[in-house]
Protein backbone atom coordinates (compact mmCIF):
# COMPACT_ATOMS: atom_id res chain seq x y z
CA UNK A 1 0.00 0.00 0.00
CA UNK A 2 0.91 3.95 -0.62
CA UNK A 3 -1.95 5.73 -0.11
CA UNK A 4 -1.71 8.66 -2.05
CA UNK A 5 2.05 9.09 -3.09
CA UNK A 6 1.91 5.94 -5.24
CA UNK A 7 5.23 6.97 -6.39
CA UNK A 8 6.95 6.96 -3.12
CA UNK A 9 9.22 3.99 -4.01
CA UNK A 10 10.40 5.24 -7.00
CA UNK A 11 11.19 8.30 -5.94
CA UNK A 12 13.71 6.90 -3.37
CA UNK A 13 14.95 4.58 -5.57
CA UNK A 14 15.59 7.85 -7.70
CA UNK A 15 16.96 9.52 -4.78
CA UNK A 16 19.31 6.68 -3.65
CA UNK A 17 20.78 5.88 -7.59
CA UNK A 18 21.24 9.82 -7.56
CA UNK A 19 19.04 10.64 -10.40
CA UNK A 20 16.30 12.44 -8.88
CA UNK A 21 16.79 16.30 -10.24
CA UNK A 22 14.20 17.66 -9.15
CA UNK A 23 10.67 16.80 -8.14
CA UNK A 24 7.04 19.16 -8.33
CA UNK A 25 4.16 17.97 -6.33
CA UNK A 26 1.14 19.26 -7.76
CA UNK A 27 -1.89 18.94 -4.91
CA UNK A 28 -5.47 20.26 -6.28
CA UNK A 29 -8.00 20.38 -2.98
CA UNK A 30 -11.64 21.85 -3.06
CA UNK A 31 -10.87 25.39 -0.54
CA UNK A 32 -13.28 24.20 2.10
CA UNK A 33 -11.04 20.92 2.42
CA UNK A 34 -8.23 23.67 3.59
CA UNK A 35 -6.71 24.14 6.65
CA UNK A 36 -4.46 27.35 6.31
CA UNK A 37 -2.07 29.37 8.22
CA UNK A 38 -1.10 32.99 8.25
CA UNK A 39 -0.97 34.09 4.53
CA UNK A 40 -2.10 31.77 3.25
CA UNK A 41 -5.25 32.19 4.89
CA UNK A 42 -6.22 36.23 3.66
CA UNK A 43 -4.68 34.83 0.09
CA UNK A 44 -7.65 31.98 -0.46
CA UNK A 45 -10.54 34.58 0.92
CA UNK A 46 -9.74 37.18 -1.28
CA UNK A 47 -9.80 34.67 -4.28
CA UNK A 48 -12.91 33.49 -2.76
CA UNK A 49 -13.92 36.78 -2.49
CA UNK A 50 -13.01 37.64 -6.69
CA UNK A 51 -14.64 34.00 -7.54
CA UNK A 52 -12.36 33.70 -10.46
CA UNK A 53 -13.57 31.16 -12.98
CA UNK A 54 -10.94 27.47 -13.27
CA UNK A 55 -8.28 26.35 -11.27
CA UNK A 56 -6.62 29.39 -8.67
CA UNK A 57 -2.43 28.32 -7.63
CA UNK A 58 -2.69 28.88 -3.75
CA UNK A 59 1.44 28.07 -3.49
CA UNK A 60 4.03 27.51 -5.11
CA UNK A 61 7.52 27.31 -3.38
CA UNK A 62 9.24 24.93 -1.20
CA UNK A 63 7.71 21.70 1.08
CA UNK A 64 9.61 23.49 3.58
CA UNK A 65 7.59 27.06 3.24
CA UNK A 66 4.50 25.44 2.73
CA UNK A 67 4.11 23.02 6.04
CA UNK A 68 3.73 25.89 8.42
CA UNK A 69 1.06 27.19 6.31
CA UNK A 70 -0.75 24.04 5.41
CA UNK A 71 0.02 21.48 8.02
CA UNK A 72 -3.04 19.61 7.78
CA UNK A 73 -2.29 19.59 4.04
CA UNK A 74 1.03 18.40 3.00
CA UNK A 75 1.71 14.83 4.43
CA UNK A 76 1.84 13.45 0.85
CA UNK A 77 4.15 16.03 0.05
CA UNK A 78 6.29 16.08 3.06
CA UNK A 79 6.34 12.29 2.21
CA UNK A 80 7.86 12.92 -0.94
CA UNK A 81 10.71 15.53 0.33
CA UNK A 82 11.50 12.39 2.49
CA UNK A 83 11.73 9.91 -0.13
CA UNK A 84 13.33 12.24 -2.36
CA UNK A 85 15.89 12.76 0.38
CA UNK A 86 18.85 14.43 -1.99
CA UNK A 87 16.69 17.18 -2.45
CA UNK A 88 14.71 17.41 0.69
CA UNK A 89 11.99 19.84 1.93
CA UNK A 90 13.82 23.20 0.25
CA UNK A 91 14.19 21.54 -2.92
CA UNK A 92 10.96 19.49 -3.79
CA UNK A 93 8.91 21.56 -5.33
CA UNK A 94 4.60 21.89 -4.36
CA UNK A 95 2.14 22.99 -6.23
CA UNK A 96 -1.57 23.96 -4.31
CA UNK A 97 -4.40 24.22 -6.46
Amino acid sequence: PSGALWGAQDINKMACRGTLHSLCITMKKHPGSLKLQGELIEKLEKILEEKPEGEVVLYEGSVRGLCPLAPNNVNTMAAAALAGFNLGFDKVQPKLV
